[in-house]
């Protein structure tokens, strides 16, 4: 990828990090290749092949192919950066199916783009919503929160009470005690939510629904805005994105343990559950050696950092910025972007605005030492805690079977699913949930004219 430069102690080491770049470029393309003459089943016009292979993960799959495996702190990073970034998952989780079925890069194209829109997205959700609604429309509800979903499974159907379904249709109760009844309902929440339990559904959602909702998760990927005040000359690289790596190499915590960087201060067994193991310690190293649940201390509090250290750069800790003041993008900005996903963004947005201030402000720091790095002002999206979201878009983990992909969209009943989770080929892209939407829509019409209801 060009104009991408990696940080290893604040020196350049573009020549490394091009061929790190290179390297999971290459078995990444490798892997595809291999995988197609495999005949692992990809969509045709939404119809799938016969062929069913079991499911496992890109990383798994770049293995096979290529004998691909990151090791040094630039291919750690690369991967990061080519991989992780890009599908939402850590490489290790992604599917390798999904991968091969998203459309997104056959129809559109593999180039990077970032729409700089100073209307924003609302611009364009107001103009769809001009040509259905009116102004103060009573058929748009705003600031009601589902709580229940009552539907039949099949009509007059034995296994359910009386009580548990409406009849025909939806019943829809929401916190602030409205109720609805509707012939149809297309549900458009996202995953994450429907798997927490916020919602809840009479009766269940079936075993098949739910399987495949649960191999498309919402992905834990937050981005922190940081604007520098005015006056600030732009101390970064002039490249579209730069990577960090952490220089330090950092021995496992069986290594530690094996050469005496820590010693048990008790020999009995710590219960996990236990209140005791609040200790940050003792949690950090049984957490990562779960087979020794010892009480652990370490002799340095510098071994126990860089431990910390590693589990962070091994998920992407700040590893990744996207350069909004390059020359093709915002020129006369002084903004940075830092891309987080997995365990790091939830860790992140838990934080405060204050703390997050702080900590952004030491990373850029330690990337650039000699520069005066001000502190500045920064928007993190919270879309992993969000409880109306529960994550930011969907992807694809690995798992997916042909069945699954087809059962995302399927409806349960009157209950219709839509959003960029309910689509195999765009999972995550905004036109995916455009397509399921107008799907949906279209299947509801056609069955109310089958029943000869007036839509309204």
């Amino acid at each position: 990828m060009k104009n991408c430069v990696i940080f290893i102690d604040c020196s350049d080491v573009t020549k490394e990090t091009k061929e790190a770049l290179d390297r999971v470029q290459k078995a990444e393309a490798k892997t595809y290749e291999v995988m197609e003459r495999a005949n692992i089943d990809r969509p045709l016009n939404g119809k799938f092949g016969a062929k069913v292979m079991q499911d496992i993960s890109f990383q798994e799959a770049m293995k096979i192919a290529t004998g691909w495996r990151a090791k040094s702190p630039h291919e750690i990073s690369a991967e990061f950066y080519q991989c992780d970034a890009t599908d939402g998952l850590p490489n290790d989780v992604v599917s390798l199916r999904g991968n091969m079925y998203n459309l997104q890069e056959d129809k559109y194209g593999v180039k990077d783009g970032i729409i700089l829109d100073p209307r924003g997205m609302p611009t364009i959700v107001q103009h769809m919503a001009d040509s259905v609604f009116t102004a103060n429309d009573r058929r748009l509800r705003f600031k009601e929160k589902v709580t229940e979903i009552r539907y039949c499974l099949e009509k007059n159907t034995r296994k359910q009470k009386p009580t548990e379904c409406p009849g025909e249709g939806v019943f829809v109760k929401c916190r602030n005690g409205h109720q609805f009844l509707a012939r149809f309902c297309i549900l458009t929440v996202s995953h994450g939510v429907i798997l927490s339990g916020q919602i809840r559904f009479v009766p269940k959602l079936p075993a098949w629904k739910l399987r495949a909702i649960k191999v498309t998760p919402t992905a834990a990927f937050t981005k922190i805005f940081v604007k520098f005040p005015d006056e600030t000359p732009k101390f970064w690289d002039k490249t579209d994105y730069i990577l960090s790596v952490d220089p330090i190499p950092v021995p496992s915590i069986k290594t530690l343990i094996r050469e005496g960087s820590f010693v048990s201060s008790e020999t009995e067994k710590v219960d996990p559950s236990s209140s005791e193991r609040a200790d940050s310690e003792h949690t950090e190293v049984s957490k990562r050696c779960p087979e020794k649940l010892l009480r652990i201390r370490a002799r340095s509090p510098a071994v126990l950092q860089a431990a910390e250290r590693q589990q962070k750069y091994a998920t992407g800790y700040f590893s990744c910025w996207l350069n909004l003041s390059a020359e093709q993008m915002l020129p006369e900005s002084i903004l940075l972007v830092a891309l987080l996903l997995g365990d790091v963004a939830k860790s992140v947005e838990r934080k405060s605005d204050s703390e997050l201030r702080e900590e952004v402000t030491q990373v850029l720091r330690a990337m650039y030492p000699s520069q005066n790095v001000p502190e500045p002002a920064i928007y993190c999206t919270r879309w992993s805690t969000n409880p109306l979201a529960l994550g930011s878009f969907h992807c694809i983990s690995k798992g997916l079977t042909p069945k699954a992909a087809l059962d995302l969209p399927r409806p349960v009943r009157d209950l219709h699913f839509a959003g960029d989770g309910a689509d195999s080929e765009f999972t995550g892209y905004m036109n995916g949930a455009f397509k399921t939407g107008r799907l949906q829509a279209t299947n509801i019409l056609q069955k109310l004219k089958d029943l000869s209801i007036p839509n309204e």
